[in-house]
């Protein structure tokens, strides 16, 4: 049975040239909801849990429809009209669950990925000024459990030419009597997946909100934030959105990636996005 303190969600981000936007449909202890934030505002729209039904990665909430086939989406408030559809076609999951052997322990939050890269295709209307994806680019996880971390930092890139998607969580994870730092991260490159965990042995070289090194035997990724900024969005605490995060869902970055000290690739990138909360 659930907790009482249970929250779920699942982010949606959709990406066409510098056009970068997301959803986020969930649930939480006292109300459904659908976030909506892209590179200049965020809106948040309640709704009664009785609206609100998810089958495995498909969310019904009233007339909107958020799925790993596509999304259907006509939210209207009095500060926001979002209405449109897309579909999704060539969805990239991963091979395994990104959580381990953790995905065996209640935790205060578990984390999936849904898609590291997909194409998307449609249109979304918001305020009446339209984007047309005409295969454009998607990616997709999701959260569950009781709160967001107490600290954590989350980064998120696919804009690359080659189909590249990175991935990486940091956090402060409460188990029992101890804390400690944990780490998810997953690279897909040149068809290929990279898993740098903490359950695979991986170390934090370096940490901070601008900067982050992970080392994991002979793999090393350096990811560099080179842009502050970003909305406001709500995160759960005991089950209710009651917290203020911010995430930039499109910042200057740089990720780096060797392997036994040969350079893999170096990628910049426009559309970088992106949460640090100390």
């Amino acid at each position: 049975m659930k907790s009482k303190k249970y929250f779920e969600g699942i982010y949606f981000k959709l990406k066409q040239d510098n056009n970068v936007i997301a959803f986020i449909p969930g649930c939480s202890e006292t109300e459904a909801f659908v976030q909506f934030v892209d590179k200049k505002i965020s809106y948040y729209i309640k709704f009664n849990k009785d609206k609100y039904f998810r089958k495995n990665n498909t969310i019904i909430l009233d007339n909107n429809i958020f799925s790993p086939e596509g999304i259907s989406v006509n939210l209207i408030s009095k500060d926001i009209n979002i209405k449109g559809n897309v579909s999704f076609k060539n969805l990239k999951p991963l091979s395994h669950n990104i959580m381990g052997p953790f995905q065996y322990i209640p935790m205060q939050c578990s984390h999936g990925v849904i898609s590291m890269y997909h194409r998307v295709n449609g249109n979304i209307c918001i305020n009446n000024m339209p984007i047309v994806f005409n295969n454009g680019i998607g990616y997709c996880e999701e959260d569950r459990g009781t709160s967001f971390p107490k600290t954590y930092l989350w980064v998120h890139c696919n804009d690359f030419i080659d189909n590249t998607s990175i991935m990486v969580s940091i956090a402060d994870i409460p188990l029992g009597k101890i804390n400690f730092k944990g780490v998810i991260c997953a690279i897909r490159y040149n068809k290929k997946e990279y898993i740098l965990a903490t359950y695979k042995g991986v170390k934090i070289v370096q940490y901070n909100s601008k900067n982050v090194i992970l080392k994991q035997g002979n793999i090393v990724l350096i990811v560099d934030i080179l842009e502050n900024g970003g909305q406001d969005l709500l995160a759960p605490n005991e089950g209710n959105m009651s917290r203020t995060v911010r995430e930039n869902i499109s910042c200057k970055g740089k990720f780096t990636f060797y392997i036994n000290n040969k350079l893999i690739f170096e990628y910049f990138s426009n559309n970088v996005s992106y949460e640090y909360v100390e």
